[in-house]
């Protein structure tokens, strides 16, 4: 989850900026992810119920919660589209994205 302005072993967070840990990580793996990939699972995995077979068009798909995006709806077994400015077209032909 987002936890703002943390330096402490206890920490109180709005129900809206966290989600659950999957059953099969450890509090560590969990506590690595990047806010950019948290906000990107939760919108394409929870709230898009996005599936294998689909696919997603991920706007300023070179940016950082693009990247992410990108690399989870992958993961998801989806089809990606994505639009990036021209200077970051290169970056995303080398990810494989058309």
């Amino acid at each position: 989850g987002v936890f703002p302005a943390t330096i402490s072993p206890h920490a109180i967070a709005d129900h809206r900026t966290i989600t659950p840990i999957p059953h099969h990580w450890t509090y560590a793996q969990a506590a690595s992810v990047s806010w950019v990939f948290l906000a990107a699972y939760y919108s394409l995995h929870h709230l898009a119920g996005l599936k294998k077979g689909e696919s997603v068009l991920v706007h300023a798909a070179a940016g950082g919660v693009g990247i992410a995006a990108t690399q989870i709806a992958r993961h998801l077994g989806a089809e990606v589209y994505a639009t990036a400015s021209p200077g970051k077209w290169d970056l995303l032909r080398a990810a494989g994205i058309p």
